[in-house]
């Protein structure tokens, strides 16, 4: 398996892995209470969220795609070449010139069309819809959250990279997929000297401290009004020296 850039061909693949691998997550739960009552939205609406970050310039989306020699979840699976596994989304926070070096990357005349008309189609949507799959009062009360967890521990650290979200195919866990998507930021972290940051879910956690994230404290979401509540970790992780992880740093495709 090899990594490469995701693309809007992928949009399909990337919201079926979503909504079948988050499943056993508690913020996936939490946050869209509603998705077995109303699955088109869900389907629907993280389309358009997974298409922003697509386009959104600050953020770099990688996938984990199946070589030729890989194997199928089980021996009746016939391998198709280039089928999406696993997807990250980082991002590169700041305002140096490193920080708007990556982002000019993405800042070419077709992407900033395409990430003009995605917004332009959230907002009209946003107009004409509801969306009925979530809890709106959890999502501002997760908004929230993450804006302190920001001011807490971030305030002083304005350059660095963020990773927004990981997801693996269920049938594909375990392979090492998520561990090389998140290699590829902490890698690029510590090629500029770099903090990393995360805000993780019970179920992510364990991955991210085997990458070298550390907590920094947990974090509790509770909405006015109601009694349940979601519990997650705010992690980072520190600048490594080549000497420290005792490898080479890896020469990564994008």
């Amino acid at each position: 398996m090899h990594l490469r850039l995701a693309t809007a061909r992928d949009l399909h693949r990337l919201v079926a892995i979503t909504i079948s691998s988050l499943v056993d997550d508690p913020a996936y739960d939490y946050m869209w209470p509603h998705r077995h009552e109303y699955p088109e939205d869900n389907s629907f609406f993280w389309q358009l969220k997974l298409q922003d970050w697509l386009y959104d310039k600050k953020f770099t989306f990688l996938v984990m795609v199946l070589d030729d020699g890989d194997k199928g979840p089980d021996e009746k699976v016939t391998i198709v070449p280039d089928t999406i596994i696993s997807y990250a989304i980082w991002g590169r926070d700041g305002k140096s010139k490193e920080a708007k070096a990556i982002w000019a990357k993405k800042n070419t005349i077709m992407n900033i069309i395409d990430n003009f008309t995605t917004k332009v189609e959230s907002w009209s949507l946003s107009k004409k819809y509801v969306r009925r799959d979530a809890d709106f009062s959890r999502l501002n009360a997760l908004g929230k959250a993450v804006a302190e967890i920001g001011k807490k521990y971030w305030a002083n650290m304005p350059e660095k990279w963020l990773l927004e979200l990981i997801v693996t195919d269920v049938k594909y866990r375990r392979r090492g997929a998520a561990t090389a998507l998140i290699k590829w930021g902490t890698d690029r972290a510590d090629q500029e000297g770099l903090p990393c940051r995360v805000e993780a879910s019970p179920m992510g956690k364990p991955v991210y401290v085997s990458c070298g994230f550390k907590e920094l404290g947990p974090w509790e979401v509770q909405a006015e009004g109601q009694e349940e509540e979601f519990k997650m970790w705010c992690m980072r992780r520190e600048v490594q020296t080549r000497d420290e992880k005792g490898e080479e740093l890896e020469a990564w495709p994008v």
